[in-house]
């Protein structure tokens, strides 16, 4: 019987052992965890119904622009002149894209992996910083299969920013 009562005492202890050691665990995230400077008005801002909606813009805008870039440029429709406006726009779009993907990474206080791991996010990992990653650094593309890096294989990613769209509306909500 006292055997009895040392092994619950033992369980008890133990028990009391490991919830101890998750609370300080948890109070050492919770003091270790802090918001980055104006991480809150940078999140703020982003969540702004007049943002989203130039965000929105921006997506379709990109969309159409990458569109009339597949056209045959063979100066019949658009001077070589006019695709290459076309080219500095969407980059430009691409580049405003990518500082925003950063800036709400930012905004969330933390620049943690598990911001990294939410599905829209991995939407715009793919579609935004991927396409200028591999835009900007000609190199890099050799690191990734044809079918990313290729020319089709951007316009086939940059199309898919309609689907930022969803994140976008569901800020909104």
């Amino acid at each position: 019987s006292s055997s009895n009562s040392r092994r619950s005492n033992n369980k008890k202890d133990n028990i009391s052992s490991q919830t101890e050691t998750i609370r300080r665990l948890d109070a050492y995230d919770m003091s270790s965890s802090f918001n980055l400077p104006y991480s809150n008005e940078i999140s703020r801002f982003l969540r702004n119904a007049a943002v989203e909606v130039f965000f929105c813009l921006l997506v379709l805008l990109s969309s159409f622009l990458v569109a009339v870039g597949t056209l045959p440029n063979d100066g019949l429709i658009m001077s070589e002149n006019a695709f290459d406006i076309i080219n500095d726009i969407e980059n430009t779009i691409v580049a405003i894209f990518t500082v925003e993907f950063f800036a709400r990474w930012y905004g969330i206080g933390q620049f943690t992996g598990r911001y990294l791991r939410k599905p829209l996010v991995i939407i715009d990992i793919f579609v935004v910083v991927l396409p200028f990653m591999l835009k900007m650094s000609p190199g890099l593309a050799m690191m990734f299969p044809q079918f990313l890096s290729s020319d089709s294989g951007l316009i086939t990613l940059t199309l898919l920013r309609i689907l930022r769209l969803q994140r976008i509306l569901n800020d909104l909500d």
